[in-house]
């Protein structure tokens, strides 16, 4: 599509400047240029001659018919001299090759030859890229300028190549290139299987665009001045690239995955500042036939290729310095640092294979003349085994490896005051001799697992884990009595007790005031369910959030007493303003505006937690109980206790039984034979939730004329198809039964029986925000209605966190 919009755009530029070619070629034309380059080339060329036509002169070919020029190949010919500017005029020329030459001046001007594949004028002394030089060089498919040295600098010319988009071959190296490469140049070029820019001064990161290329060679070599930086893992999906020639840049970080690159037979990364171990997928690559490693951080054990690589792999920091395993201690502690990331220059290096033999490091700044000691990195033994790791102030990123637990005689573990993301891996409970977990000051998140008494634990100045300090070694960060842990403090009283505002199996909602007059809904979850494992979900997913559409968790108590407080929100939840029986007027109390706002606010809500948080959080139990609304009628998901969190880019997850509230589970949620469970499974619960809006009834109550003997989406569908207002649901104007249709079949669309077929909340969003028009018309869903099993369902329904005249039990 790109081609033909980008050729479309720029055709009447095309005709103008065939036009003046035309104009100028009547004043100058091809004879004229071919006696100009007659009179610049030094020798004359073998058999050039004015006498002769210059369709017979040695390396010029023409049209046998009007005789006009169509290629000029003398490469390596020893021709010295300056090319005429008015190369345009030959608008047959289809191939240009002068390599291999000493020609110099500026580049000609080749912008109207349209027909032109091929430039081949690297090995000569150019001095300058005039603007626009290659533009509108629409079939081109080979430039090479390469080992121009005397070009003044310049930067990629990407406007230029623009509309090159049939490019196979593009050869720069060594042509005074600075600056960086545009992000999107390889999405421009479905074609170039050759790309070389070696010895430029070209710095910054690589583009995405590339590892999603063709390209089979690859020379980005030699850059000078920073050159280029970030990882490399751009080379795991380019499954055609066949030589790839990084050398003596800056990148940094691990050697990806290699199992994709079956087709690799030459890589040279050395002179980088590549660390870590070297990945088995290397070792294992088919065609693989020259590798080179040397002169960077890579650790762990000298890699054994297959028999007939050819491997240069020192200098770097290998535990042997043969062949051979590595220590188990010096592994694990690889693989400890496997998990980190941080900048090559501080990441500590594992040298040897003795852990106890590793010196320490220490961080150090001048000031005013004393020097003061930043960080540190030790490690410490006794009687050979590894007792303390102490790595602070030191600049880690990533996350807190497992692996930590295999370190079995460890006594304390100190990651204070890095950079350092996840959560505190629970499997380090399992050290029995440990005393000291010092992970303060860091970025770290989640439910801190639950230690022994004599483990000394230091938390403090991690944000997100502030509101997840359960009663950890020695009591210190414990709650107890009515206090509460609230974000911006750290403990907080309750105020008395106004009443109690819900009751459900899992435990009583009270309102409540906190010390600064907020009011709040106090959850206080019965002893008698289970082992705290829905408490701790809830806290550690909503307390990855921060979004106007998602109830706000503002503290919570463990010890005594679990307990979580919420915002207080007046107008209870949705499920009080769906028409049901016994309360046949409640839906008129909001008007349609107001329902189509209160859509769009639960799907931005879920649109956040799909896509907005730093992980993908699944609801799994979407309904109106759970969908609060405070005094505005803004709508505002909660009760997460049946939440997955997983990484953005899982697309299933894998979770254990039923979840969820009949009525509203997707169908891969209670029968994977309909696929896996992920985001679009709450896709599915909001549809039922907002067709249950439309419809004013519980969308499993097959009472009434409406929904006697038909599945709750069948009737919806069918008065959709014959254009009916529903039942109870009548709009007032036709703006009104617009919004009615168009929420109507966003919802069908939302309820396909098939993951794939349902819409993302994105897409839910611009159809909702989007003309009735171009919401295109849904399928019939198929499946018939499930029998109620029985599910795991939410402790509390979060009906419960809100005012009501009488206590309700959760659906």
């Amino acid at each position: 599509m790109k081609i033909f919009i980008h050729g479309y755009v720029l055709l009447s530029n095309l005709l103008l400047i065939i036009s003046i070619a035309a104009i100028t070629a009547a004043e100058y034309n091809e004879a004229d240029y071919m006696s100009d380059l007659l009179k610049a080339l030094t020798p004359t060329p073998t058999g050039w001659s004015n006498k002769t036509h210059y369709c017979k002169w040695k390396g010029i070919s023409c049209n046998s018919t009007s005789q006009a020029v169509t290629s000029i190949i003398l490469p390596s010919s020893s021709l010295t001299g300056t090319l005429p500017p008015y190369l345009y005029t030959l608008t047959n020329l289809t191939h240009i090759d002068l390599h291999n030459n000493s020609l110099n001046g500026p580049l000609p001007y080749f912008g109207s030859l349209y027909l032109l594949q091929t430039v081949s004028l690297g090995h000569n002394n150019f001095t300058s890229y005039p603007y626009d030089c290659i533009q509108y060089l629409y079939d081109l498919r080979t430039l090479n300028l390469s080992n121009n040295l005397n070009l003044s600098n310049w930067v990629f010319p990407m406007d230029d190549l623009r509309n090159s988009v049939y490019l196979d071959t593009l050869d720069l190296e060594a042509s005074n290139m600075i600056g960086s490469l545009p992000s999107e140049m390889f999405d421009w070029f479905p074609n170039l299987h050759t790309f070389i820019i070696s010895h430029n001064q070209i710095d910054g990161n690589l583009p995405e665009s590339l590892g999603k290329s063709t390209v089979r060679n690859l020379r980005l070599n030699n850059q000078g001045g920073s050159g280029f930086r970030g990882t490399i893992n751009f080379i795991s999906s380019m499954g055609n690239l066949a030589q790839a020639w990084l050398q003596n840049n800056n990148f940094t970080d691990r050697i990806p995955n290699m199992s994709n690159c079956t087709n690799l037979s030459d890589l040279q990364l050395q002179s980088n500042s590549l660390t870590g171990l070297i990945p088995p997928s290397l070792l294992t690559l088919p065609n693989l036939r020259i590798i080179s490693l040397g002169d960077n951080r890579l650790q762990g054990p000298i890699p054994v290729f297959h028999k007939g690589v050819r491997a240069t792999l020192e200098p770097n920091y290998f535990c042997r310095s043969d062949v051979g395993p590595c220590d188990p201690h010096i592994m694990i502690l690889l693989e400890i640092f496997e998990a980190f990331r941080s900048p090559y220059f501080v990441l500590p290096p594992i040298t040897g294979n003795n852990a106890c033999t590793i010196s320490p490091i220490w961080l150090s700044s001048n000031i005013n003349g004393i020097w003061v000691k930043d960080g540190v990195f030790m490690i410490k033994c006794e009687r050979g085994k590894i007792v303390s790791v102490e790595i602070w102030n030191y600049g880690l990123k990533g996350t807190i490896s497992p692996a930590f637990s295999n370190l079995t005689s460890l006594v304390n573990l100190t990651l204070s005051g890095n950079s350092l993301n996840g959560s505190i891996p629970s499997s380090l409970t399992t050290l029995s001799k440990l005393q000291l977990l010092d992970v303060s000051n860091n970025n770290l998140s989640g439910v801190i697992p639950i230690f022994s008494s004599r483990v000394k634990l230091n938390t403090t100045g991690n944000v997100f884990l502030m509101q997840n300090k359960f009663r950890q070694g020695g009591g210190e960060n414990a709650t107890i009595g009515g206090d509460v842990q609230t974000r911006g403090s750290s403990k907080a009283k309750l105020r008395h007790v106004i009443w109690i505002i819900g009751q459900g199996g899992y435990g009583i909602v009270y309102k409540a005031s906190l010390p600064d007059g907020r009011q709040v809904a106090v959850k206080v979850i019965n002893e008698s369910k289970g082992n705290g494992e829905e408490f701790i979900n809830e806290v550690a997913s909503i307390s990855r959030t921060s979004h106007v559409n998602i109830v706000s968790l503002l503290g919570f108590c463990f010890e005594k007493k679990r307990a979580l407080i919420y915002e207080f929100m007046s107008n209870g939840s949705l499920d009080n303003f769906i028409l049901k029986r016994g309360f046949p007027d409640a839906i008129c109390s909001l008007d349609w505006n107001k329902m189509y706002n209160i859509a769009m606010g639960i799907a931005r809500g879920l649109e956040y937690l799909h896509q907005g948080c730093i992980s993908r959080i699944l609801h799994l139990d979407i309904k109106p109980q759970n969908i609060l609304l405070d005094e505005n009628f803004c709508p505002k998901i909660s009760d997460f206790g049946l939440a997955k969190i997983c990484q953005r880019n899982d697309s299933v997850v894998s979770i254990l039984g039923t979840r969820g509230t009949i009525g509203y589970i997707a169908p891969e949620v209670f029968s994977r034979t309909y696929g896996g469970v992920s985001h679009k499974s709450d896709v599915y619960s909001y549809g039922m939730l907002i067709l249950e809006m439309i419809g004013g009834r519980k969308n499993y109550d097959t009472g009434g004329s409406c929904t006697s003997e038909m599945y709750f989406p069948d009737w919806i569908y069918k008065d959709l198809e014959q254009g009916n207002n529903l039942e109870n649901c009548l709009a007032n104007s036709d703006e009104e039964n617009d919004v009615v249709r168009k929420i109507t079949m966003v919802s069908l669309w939302c309820i396909q029986t098939n993951p794939s077929d349902r819409p993302s909340m994105s897409k839910v969003l611009e159809m909702l925000q989007g003309p009735l028009q171009s919401v295109p018309y849904p399928p019939k869903p198929f499946l018939n209605s499930p029998e109620r099993p029985s599910l795991q369902t939410s402790y509390v329904s979060s009906s419960n966190l809100l005012e009501t005249n009488s206590a309700k039990t959760p659906v």
